[in-house]
């Protein structure tokens, strides 16, 4: 009995100390701090120009904002997305657009794809309906199944002996299905 009362004791007088042990004020401690972004939140730059991506700084380890992609001419920045501006008309084939400009598809304020008339993404790219390996290589911006996007609504919209068929796409991390040119 006594060798259990003295268990109890030893016991208790350890987890009194560990609970009252002394440290050092930590100076730089901030219990109301929060990060400025979650890690891989998506937000727009000052002047709605840049979808910006938050990520931990890799020298100073604190979480920041930091560019990720400039939304091309014609859109802004709306809710971390590339989005068509107030003017730009929407478009169902490159036949909608003006002379100059290109039929492409852009997320919406719905979280939805569709497709708007404006300047060309990538100046002297392929034209919609040719072969491509990445959307860098195609006037539209996309690159799609291997084929520079151009909306369509049947085949008979499609250059060359390409075939309109539905695509399930992710842009601006909107996931959505579009109609577009594909090989047969």
């Amino acid at each position: 009995m006594k060798y259990l009362s003295r268990i109890t004791i030893t016991s208790s007088l350890l987890v009194f100390f560990s609970l009252n042990a002394c440290t050092e004020p930590n100076p730089d401690y901030d219990p109301d701090y929060a990060p400025p972004c979650k890690s891989g939140a998506l937000s727009c730059s000052e002047d709605s120009t840049n979808i910006t991506v938050c990520i931990k700084d890799a020298v100073s380890g604190e979480m920041i904002w930091t560019e990720d992609k400039t939304c091309w001419s014609g859109t802004g920045c709306l809710d971390g997305y590339c989005a068509p501006i107030p003017e730009t008309p929407e478009c169902t084939v490159q036949a909608d657009c003006e002379e100059g400009l290109v039929c492409t598809a852009l997320a919406d304020a719905d979280n939805s794809l569709s497709n708007w008339c404006i300047s060309p993404p990538i100046e002297n790219g392929r034209l919609g309906g040719y072969a491509c390996a990445s959307h860098d290589q195609c006037l539209s911006g996309w690159c799609f199944r291997n084929v520079c996007y151009t909306p369509c609504v049947t085949s008979d919209d499609c250059p060359l002996e390409d075939e309109c068929d539905t695509l399930k796409v992710t842009i601006d991390n909107v996931q959505d299905n579009i109609n577009g040119c594909v090989l047969p």
